[in-house]
């Protein structure tokens, strides 16, 4: 007689991809959990937090309502409303597995609402998966000094001409541009001022109005590629540690949206590339389109390769 005999196992269909990946083994890795329906919240937590990506995501039903496909996104400590890689990611595995790689477009209902996707093929036949992020919210003004001190760089380092402020597009993040790339890479975060800036701010996940910490957009115009136009990092508290995003979608909805309110490139029509994860050997690059018209309604896109590096059945027992 089988060891697990006396169990009732249930296997799920699971597959792992790269995001915002040019090639295998960079950009964010994300896990997609198929027949999530069977699955309690606390059960896609707690898978969440033993695959340990930065995001998981769980497909309810193989079946599209009016608003798209049911979709929730759980980092190990919560669930989110809204998540950039784990969007892309999430319809790739869809469009793949669900709709034989037919579709040039679809709908993702995340708990932000309803969220756009499209399949573009670029100029060499590449798949570029496209999300389009909703109107940004803007507030706050902080202090550089203050920002200074908690990233472990100079006032000096921080740009003079533009405002440190939170953009939302669903999730917040505050943006605060750096001169040079060198004070980039110099960023180190101590988490218990990390979390005390959080609390005295009402941006920590106990005082803010969304329940989710406010993370760290850190971002500058020089670049280790020429063919990027900004690098950046994100840096976010989770779980009693300070933890680091390889590429951040939503962040980056953020940030186009931060560029283009602030005038940033003198444009209000943009189409650039931002790199990210080079500081954690995990080198990404978005695709950022968008612009700002004259009423003030932004248009917000953003975009990257999927890798696809696995597949298999997660076993459950119960």
């Amino acid at each position: 007689m089988s060891l697990y005999s006396h169990l009732i196992m249930k296997k799920i269909p699971f597959y792992i991809v790269d995001v915002f990946a040019e090639s295998q083994y960079q950009g964010n890795q994300l896990a997609v959990f198929f027949k999530a329906e069977t699955l309690s919240q606390e059960e896609m937590q707690t898978l969440t937090q033993e695959i340990n990506f930065q995001e998981s995501t769980f497909v309810i039903g193989d079946v599209p309502s009016a608003h798209g496909f049911k979709v929730k996104i759980f980092t190990p400590e919560y669930e989110m409303p809204f998540a950039g890689h784990p969007t892309l990611g999430t319809a790739s595995v869809i469009n793949q597995v669900l709709m034989n790689g037919n579709a040039s477009s679809l709908r993702l209902d995340l708990k932000v609402g309803s969220i756009p996707v499209d399949f573009v093929k670029d100029a060499k036949g590449a798949e570029i998966v496209w999300l389009t992020a909703k109107s940004p919210s803007f507030s706050g003004n902080y202090n550089k000094h203050d920002l200074a001190y908690l990233l472990g760089i100079t006032p000096e380092d921080i740009e003079d001409t533009y405002p440190i402020e939170t953009v939302s597009t669903g999730i917040s993040f505050m943006m605060v541009p750096l001169k040079s790339l060198k004070a980039v890479k110099k960023v180190k975060i101590d988490l218990e001022g990390y979390e005390q800036f959080l609390l005295k701010n009402q941006l920590h996940k106990t005082n803010s109005p969304s329940g989710i910490h406010t993370m760290l957009f850190i971002f500058s115009k020089e670049t280790y590629s020429a063919e990027n136009q900004i690098n950046a990092r994100m840096i976010l508290p989770e779980n009693g540690m300070v933890r680091e995003d390889p590429a951040t979608g939503s962040a980056n909805s953020c940030l186009l949206a931060y560029l283009l309110k602030n005038n940033f490139f003198n444009a209000k029509h943009l189409n650039i590339s931002v790199e990210q994860g080079y500081e954690i050997h995990r080198p990404s690059r978005l695709y950022l389109h968008g612009n700002l018209n004259e009423q003030g309604e932004y248009l917000l896109k953003v975009g990257g390769k999927v890798q696809w590096v696995a597949s298999g059945e997660w076993v459950i027992n119960r």
